[in-house]
Formats: structure tokens, sequence, C-alpha cells
């Protein structure tokens, strides 16, 4: 997509700028010299214009092999610019297990493949030009030729010669022009039949038209998904408004999945997903998205100011709202501290913040966004203890008044939901409150005596 923004989008623009240009001027030039030509001398313009149909198979053929040789130079430049992409953001781990030259290396393979296709598609373009000249040369002396002949033997003056030959001259200077303008427009087409291949592409998830709103519960009827192999299977559950539920269960159950249902970033396979008896397909998309908050695991912050962070989902927030939210999720004081305040730009993805600071910059920005459903994926999973414990105290005054999904691997983070409900196998085994779950000594109590004996 990157490759499709910059590169193809490059050409296009060279094709929209110069090229077109010269696609619409040459073909009125051409005919226009041509008609003097045949009023001058009709037998020799006759002959000059015999090349025509080699020029015409040689645009052609190389118009065809310049496309598709061109489409394969911008596949390798997506494939350089997505090794590109994936080498910066994950510099660190790069660096920290010494595999620069791993990476070095790999990086050089795809530009070497890159430049193969590069060489072959722009030997294919170059080579339009000098075919060309080299037909043209061929009719030019062959006219100088006999119509060399014609003065000698007085059937033409010197002037009406040379003459006709300024004006061939002239005709073949726009025709030179446009083989390389086609040759420029073939290998541009290329760029504009993978934009328009990226523009044609129909959503995956497609808006529904009506307005969402949330009153009483969402509910999964028979909810299944599958990928190339099924994660969720008959999954039926309700969440009443104002309820927390957690969900839990061993890595790869299928929790993530089942959340990433209610804002639609996937779709059911099977069953429905439902908002106050509403199917979540017939809702518009923007309108449900805005009653959700989500904060995962995987904080993204991007490289703005606090402020440009926090208010994401409430642009016209003042100074003042901010504030509240940010002191809410316990982060107040350390934004105070910063340089420049809300103002302070922190980083690519945060990176002047630690780990417990980027959650709770993510907890502000929910916060800020007051939405009435929370979703929270293993919001603090990756935190040190004292982290941990300001950002569940974050998390406290954040699901108050909200239906809460909470996702969770550390059981003590989920033990106050209202309801639990454990996932193995895309399959909801057990449901029930921290206590009961216990006593039922199933898969809950498994996994708690795992984590609380270590």
């Amino acid at each position: 997509m990157v490759a499709n923004v910059t590169s193809d989008l490059g050409l296009v623009q060279h094709l929209a700028s110069t090229i077109t240009s010269d696609l619409i001027r040459r073909p009125i030039e051409i005919p226009f010299l041509v008609g003097l030509l045949f009023w001058m001398n009709f037998r020799l313009a006759l002959m000059s214009i015999l090349v025509a149909p080699f020029v015409v198979v040689i645009v052609r053929f190389l118009g065809k092999a310049s496309r598709r040789r061109s489409s394969r130079v911008q596949i390798k430049m997506g494939d350089i610019a997505g090794i590109l992409a994936e080498t910066v953001a994950g510099i660190r781990v790069i660096q920290a297990f010494t595999s620069e030259g791993l990476m070095r290396r790999k990086f050089q393979t795809m530009a070497d493949d890159y430049l193969k296709h590069a060489r072959r598609a722009y030997t294919v373009i170059a080579a339009a030009t000098p075919l060309t000249e080299m037909v043209t040369a061929t009719a030019i002396a062959a006219i100088i030729l006999i119509g060399g002949g014609e003065v000698i033997s007085q059937k033409m003056t010197t002037g009406s010669f040379f003459a006709f030959m300024a004006i061939l001259m002239a005709t073949y200077q726009p025709v030179k022009t446009l083989v390389n303008a086609l040759s420029e427009a073939n290998r541009a087409a290329a760029g504009l039949d993978r934009v328009y291949a990226l523009l044609d592409t129909p959503p995956a998830i497609q808006s529904g038209k009506e307005k969402a709103q949330f009153i009483s519960a969402i509910r999964f009827e028979d909810v299944c998904f599958s990928y190339d192999s099924p994660v969720l299977e008959h999954i039926t559950l309700e969440v009443k408004r104002g309820e927390t539920v957690a969900i839990v269960g061993p890595s790869g159950a299928g929790k993530t999945t089942l959340l990433s249902l209610v804002p639609r970033f996937l779709d059911p396979t099977k069953g429905r997903v439902l908002l106050d008896n509403v199917d979540l397909c017939a809702l518009e998309l923007h309108s449900l998205r805005s009653l959700i908050g989500i904060v995962t695991q995987d904080t993204f912050l991007f490289n703005d100011t606090v402020r440009a962070n926090v208010s994401l989902g409430k642009p016209d927030a003042n100074d003042d709202e901010i504030r509240s939210a940010l002191s809410l999720a316990h982060i107040l004081d350390t934004v105070d501290a910063m340089q420049d305040g809300l103002d302070t730009i922190i980083g690519e993805r945060g990176a002047t913040l630690s780990g417990g600071e980027k959650q709770r910059i993510a907890l502000a920005r929910a916060l800020l966004a007051d939405p009435p459903i929370l979703i929270l994926d293993e919001a603090t999973s990756s935190l040190d203890s004292e982290s941990e414990a300001r950002v569940q105290s974050a998390i406290d005054r954040l699901i108050v008044g909200r239906t809460t999904l909470v996702i969770a691997h550390r059981l003590s983070t989920v033990q106050r939901a209202n309801r639990i409900v454990v996932i193995e196998k895309g399959r909801i085994v057990e449901e029930g409150s921290h206590g009961e779950l216990l006593t039922r000594n199933g898969l809950y109590a498994k996994l708690h005596s795992i984590q609380f004996s270590a």
C-alpha cells in the first residue's frame, strides 16, 4: 500500500504532468505535416509513410512488454517498501539480536531482485527510440536516393526537394516524441493498474445504514469464525449494559478474535453479533465504533503531542477536559513535568515514554472519548508490578458506569468482574463469578492454580 501511494502514484503523476501533453499534441501535429508531404510530392510522401506499420508494430510489441515488466518492477518496489518499514519498526529487536548483517543481506537480495527486473523494464523502454530511429533512418535514406534521382532528372526542383525533406524531418521528430511518450505511458499505466486495483477492492467490512445506539445489551448468537481453520465455534453470550465481563483462557483460544467482532474489525463467518437486538452488520460503522473505546496491550501512540494523542477520539476537547482525563488515568503529574506539558512530542509510537506511561495515555484517550462500551485487551500484561498497579487503578476508574469486556492472562486483574467467561479452543467451557469458577475445579481453577502457585 505504501508503494501504491508513493511509487505508483509518482508514475501516474509523471503521466499527467509531462507525457499527457505529448500524447495530445503530437497526434494533431503529425497528420497536418503528413498532409503537407502529400501536397508537395505524393509518391515520396507515400514512400515516407510506408515505415508507419513497422513503427506501429514496434510500439505495440514494446508497449506490451514494457507494461508487463513495469508491473513486476512496481511489485518488487512494494516488497522493498515492506521490508524497509518492517526493519525501521523492529530496529531495536534487530540490534538486540545483532541481526544487522542478516537484515542487510535480506534487503540486498530484494534490492538486487528489483534491479534485475528494473533493468529488463528500462531496456524495453530504451529500445523503442533506437528501433524507431533505425526504421525511419532507412526510410529517409531511400527517399534521399529516389528524390535525388528526380532532382538530377529534373522531375523535381532542388528547392522543392529540400522543402520536402525539411517537412519530412519535422514530421519524424513528433513521431519520435510520440513513441517515447507511448513507452512512458505504458510504464505509467502499469502503476495506474495497481492503483485502481487497490481503489476498486471493496472493503471487507461493509458499513450498514442504521444509526447505532446502546441501551440494553450486546449479544453473540451462535457465532463462529474461521481463518483457514476454526477459531470460534458456536459462541452464545449476552453482556448487559453496565456489566463487566472478563474473557479468559489459554493463548490461542480465540479471545481477541471474539472481542474484535464487537467493533467489526472482523465479521462472523456464521451467526450474528447484536447490539440492542440489531445486527451489527446493519449499523453504520462510524456510529458503532464511536460507542466503543479500546485499550490494548500493544498501545499505539502517534509521533505527535500528548494533547493530540489524548484527544484523538474527541478532537474538539479543551485543555481542562484533557487534563481531567489525564488525572483520572494517573498520568497528569508526569505530563506536567514534561518540558512542554501537553504540547510535548512523545516520539514514534510513544518512544519517549515508559510502558506504563503509554498505557495510561491510552487510558486517558479512552476516558476522554467517554464511550459506553469499553474493550480492554491485555491492557496490563506487559507492565511491572508498580506500573500495573497504577494502570489498574486507572482502569478501575475507567470502567465505572460502562459495559466492559476484559481480556487478561493475569487472573488477578479479572477477579472483580461481574462474570468470567472461560474459552478453550474457540468454545465457551465455563461461565460464572471468580468464586463460583474456583469451586467447580475446572479450567479456570487450573489456570488460577498454575499462576498463583508460581
